[in-house]
This record gives C-alpha cells, structure tokens and sequence, in this order.
C-alpha cells in the first residue's frame, strides 16, 4: 500500500512557482469546406487525472484539472497519469480518458463544423435552380449537399431528354443532417454548397459548386453544370483474409458486410471522408476493387477511398427480453492512388479481459466494483493506437431492442486501461469497444494527437454482453 506522501504518486506540493509539468491541450477542428484550427476553451468542461494511490478510495486519488490558459489544463502532478475529462459533444458532453506515458499531451478535438456556427433564420427556404449538362436519361438521381453546415437533400429529376432546369423550393429544415445531428445551421460564405448528378451507378457525372453566399432566409442557388471526367482506379483488397479474420472474433460474428465509397473530403488529412460521393458500390471481385471516380472539387476536397468490412451478432439478455446488436468491424482511409493496398493492416482485438474475465461469451455476471477496474485486449504489432469504449446497454426509444449508451471513451499507448469503478452500475447490462488504430498519429510517441497522417486502419469488436451483479 503507497503511504500518504504525496510525492510518491506524483502530487506536486511544492509552492516555489514552477508551473505544473503535466498537461493536457486541445486545439478545436472545425472541418467544413476548410479546415480551421482555434483552441478549445476548456472553461466549461471538466477533467481530474486519476492517479493511482492503494490509500485512497476507489484506489484512485483524483487530482482536477484547471485551465492555465485558453485550450491547456494542467495539474500539480510530478508524472503522467490518466486523466478523465469530457469536451462540449451534442446533444451532451461524454467522457474520454487518455492515458499516455508523456506528462505533455496534445489532443485534437474534431468537429464537423464551419467555425462558429449560428442556427438557422426562422422559416428559411431555399430554391434550387440547377441546368443540368447533359440529358436526362431517366435513371440519374441528383442532390444538393452543404459542404460545412452538412446538409443534404435530394432533387427532383427534370423531365426526360431535357436539360432542365430542375427548379425545386423547400424549407431548410427539410434537408438531412445525418452526420452532425445537430439542429439545423445557417448556410455562410464559409461553406460550399453543391448540386451533383449521379449515374445508376452511384458515379459522379454533374456537378456546379455555388457561388459563396451567406444565408438570409429566402436563398436561390443558380448554376449549370459541368460533366465529371471519371477516370478509371483499381486498389488491391483481400477478401479471403476478411472471412477468415472475422471467423476468429469472439463470441463469433455472422452476416458480413463488404463496401467501399470515395468521397470528395475536405477532412482527408484527418483521416476523415465526409463530403460530396463520388463513387460506391460493394466489391465484385475477391481481390480487387476497380470502378472509376472523377473529382470536381480536387485539389481542396481530395478524393478519399474508404474500405469497410463489418459482421454482426444478436444476443438477446434474458433480464431484458430485448435483442442488442453488436458489431466487429475493419475498414481502412487512404487517398485514392494508383496502386492502392486495402488490406486492412489494423488487428482485430481479441481476448477482452475485464478484471480477469475475458468476455468471449455473453451473459457473465461480475461483482459491483469498488476499485479502479482493469480492461486489457490482444492486439498484434501492427497497432498504434489503443482505444476502449464502455457502453451501457439501455431500451431504445420504442422499447423494442436494446441499444448502446456512451459511458466512456479511452486512448492509450498500449492496451490496458483502468476505469473508474462509478461508472458500472449495479443490475446494469454492459458491452466493451476494444479497438485497434493502424497508422494515423505519427507524434503518439511525443504525446503528440495532433498530428494525423492517412491511410490508417481501424479495427474493432465488441465484447460479450455482461451484468454487474446488483
């Protein structure tokens, strides 16, 4: 057991002035159509490292966190530790840990986003006026999509073998928000709003960007399109390998899925693909994926391919009487080149241990925790990042199945992770994320997340399904 001297777990008492060494920053990203780097004020959000300590309760002395300067906390620690902090999420802030062996951590905080943003006017509408550059054909589909307040809706088509135009009035509010789901934004000259023509293929073949314009609450987007130049891609994928790796995941996982996509991304350096289609489909041959893309908006939005393989299960627990569905999942970023390999490089977890209890099965039962609880997983060489998300499983809205609830998200350097024992609730169902990254952070041995690189690769399972005994 560590005695009560501060010193030895890291507590800083000395009053001389010399600022604290252990720190964690934040630098906000907005992506929208640019991306913008600010720093995050951390002035509403909360965060206390977790330092260990056998004489404290819970096994854990947790020491808060203040923000010395805009974006910085810091506390009077001596040495790393994990921290435990939130950052402002919609519709709710949610908990993270980072747990790195460095006493300087910088982190990004990733929102997609124009800086900024203001709600909608009141009863705004908006009017598309779009000549399309080639006939009609009859099977085409097209969209307007909001590069920055990412909004979408589709178009209604013109009549057959004429080039428009489409002329179409709606309200904003009707345009799909699927990847923020924040409330409804106003459209800035900081943004790119575009209308794009799409082959039966889901193939890029129109498309104009809109002149820059800031909302007011009646909006008319003008333009004639030009056609895409779609040129011909082949990345390599390994299909065989997928099966097999999958067919290893437990409790074991069925119902495979396989896709790939290329987008116009103005994220891309960040590892993140939203932004206007490109191209998509499902892979038809088991090693290859050739399929042709044209990018109108390159070089600023360049274009970005994304494998994805996924398999599910269904458990059902019988102190709920409600299917949950859980997931194990590969897929991997690059940008679109020549020569691609997609093959997946991130390991799957496996051997989720909690507490000593690996979870390859559902329906364990462990004891309610009073101490700091331990999490470890398998992951091969290949990892660069270490990432575990706890979630409680709760009644959807409808009542017909459950569902996952956030309870905490971790990152680390390596796969162990030690969580606060507040966060299991006695009589409740849990699952455990374990996720392995790939690539991405080129300064993780700096302490450095800021820095990110693609391609990367992330793999992730979930955990068997378990109770803490009431």
């Amino acid at each position: 057991m560590l005695c009560g001297c501060a010193q030895l777990f890291g507590l800083d008492e000395t009053t001389r002035g010399t600022p604290p060494a252990t720190s964690l920053s934040f630098q906000r990203v907005s992506v929208g159509a640019r991306i913008v780097y600010a720093p995050q004020d951390l002035a509403g959000s909360m965060g206390t490292y977790l330092v260990a300590d056998d004489a404290s309760p819970g096994g854990l002395s947790r020491v808060p966190a203040a923000q010395a300067e805009l974006g910085r906390w810091t506390a009077p620690l001596t040495a790393a530790a994990p921290i435990l902090f939130d950052l402002p999420d919609y519709p709710k802030p949610l908990q993270r840990i980072f747990d790195f062996p460095e006493a300087e951590v910088k982190g990004l905080y990733g929102v997609m986003e124009h800086p900024s943003p203001q709600p909608a006017p009141a009863g705004a509408t908006i009017t598309v006026n779009a000549t399309l550059d080639a006939a009609y054909t009859g099977t085409e589909r097209f969209e307007l999509y909001v590069v920055g307040t990412w909004n979408s809706i589709a178009l209604n088509a013109p009549a057959v073998n004429t080039l428009g135009p489409i002329v179409q009035t709606f309200a904003a509010t009707a345009m799909s928000n699927t990847i923020t789901g924040r409330p409804h934004e106003r459209i800035t000259s900081q943004d790119g709003a575009v209308v794009l023509r799409y082959d039966n293929l889901n193939i890029l073949r129109g498309a104009f960007k809109a002149a820059p314009f800031d909302q007011t609450g009646t909006d008319t987007i003008t333009g004639t399109m030009t056609s895409v130049a779609a040129q011909p891609f082949t990345f390599a994928i390994d299909q065989a390998d997928v099966m097999r790796r999958y067919s290893m995941v437990r409790p074991p996982v069925g119902n495979l899925t396989m896709s790939w996509s290329v987008r116009a991304a103005p994220g891309a350096q960040l590892n993140n693909d939203n932004g206007p289609l490109l191209a998509a489909g499902a892979p038809t041959d088991a090693t290859s994926v050739k399929s042709q893309a044209g990018n109108p908006f390159a070089p600023d939005w360049p274009s970005t391919a994304l494998w994805s393989t996924q398999a599910t299960r269904i458990y059902t627990p019988p102190s709920a009487g409600l299917p949950v569905t859980l997931v194990a999942n590969m897929s991997e970023r690059a940008l679109l080149a020549d020569g691609l390999q997609m093959k997946l490089p991130a390991a799957i977890p496996s051997r989720i241990t909690l507490v000593g209890t690996v979870l390859e099965n559902d329906g364990v039962t462990i004891a309610k925790p009073t101490r700091a609880v331990e999490v470890s997983f398998a992951a091969d060489a290949s990892t660069t990042l270490y990432q575990l998300q706890l979630f409680k499983l709760v009644p959807n809205m409808a009542g017909t199945a459950l569902q996952l609830e956030h309870k905490v998200g971790a990152n680390a350097a390596a796969p162990r992770f030690l969580l606060p024992p507040e966060l299991f609730e006695p009589g409740s169902l849990y699952t455990l994320r374990a996720i392995a990254v790939a690539g991405g952070f080129p300064g993780l041995g700096a302490g450095d997340l800021t820095q990110r690189t693609i391609p990367c690769s992330v793999s992730f399972v979930d955990s068997g399904v378990f109770t803490v005994a009431p």
